[in-house]
């Protein structure tokens, strides 16, 4: 990858962030007030490679991790009533709990959808920082952003081996 497409991959980044960051706010997930959790689908969308063909797998991923999410909210009440101090239950709750998640998407096969473990923890993490009752805003975040990792990804194929604009019929890339 040239300086040149690197520059201008990433100048097409920044301008679908800024038309992003305009659409978001005149949507309805602007008054959620939780923009920033789309950034997290963003970023595990890239750091995981930045595959479209992928981009169902993520979906299901993220959705799966707010219901994972929802399931452990729900045990840890269950567990607060354990006789010991909460932050044990807590710590036992999340011993099984992680173990049972990670194991699950882990031994997925990759030909099924359900086979991306960081999707699953974006949701499962962003629905526990915000809570349950913000389970439906959460996931709607993360789709959008994960909608917009699409389009940014798909920047590339605009962009010669070189890094000069094209029309994507004009060029092949390795970027998905």
């Amino acid at each position: 990858m040239t300086t040149k497409f690197k520059f201008n991959f990433s100048l097409w980044i920044g301008v679908c962030t800024g038309i992003y960051a305009v659409i978001y706010s005149f949507s309805p997930l602007g008054q959620t007030g939780i923009m920033p959790i789309s950034f997290v689908a963003f970023a595990i969308f890239f750091a995981s490679g930045a595959n479209r063909e992928e981009f169902i797998n993520f979906a299901l991923c993220f959705s799966c991790g707010v219901g994972w999410a929802k399931i452990c909210i729900f045990t840890l009440g269950l567990t607060a009533s354990l006789p010991m101090p909460e932050v044990y239950s807590s710590a036992l709750t999340f011993v099984v709990f992680i173990t049972m998640v990670t194991f699950v998407h882990f031994i997925i096969p990759e030909k099924f959808r359900l086979n991306k473990t960081p999707g699953c923890f974006g949701g499962i993490l962003s629905t526990l920082l915000l809570g349950g009752d913000m389970a439906i805003p959460v996931l709607s975040n993360l789709i959008a952003g994960l909608i917009f990792a699409y389009v940014c990804a798909s920047g590339a194929l605009f962009l010669t081996p070189k890094g000069d604009w094209t029309l994507p019929s004009n060029v092949k890339t390795d970027q998905g």
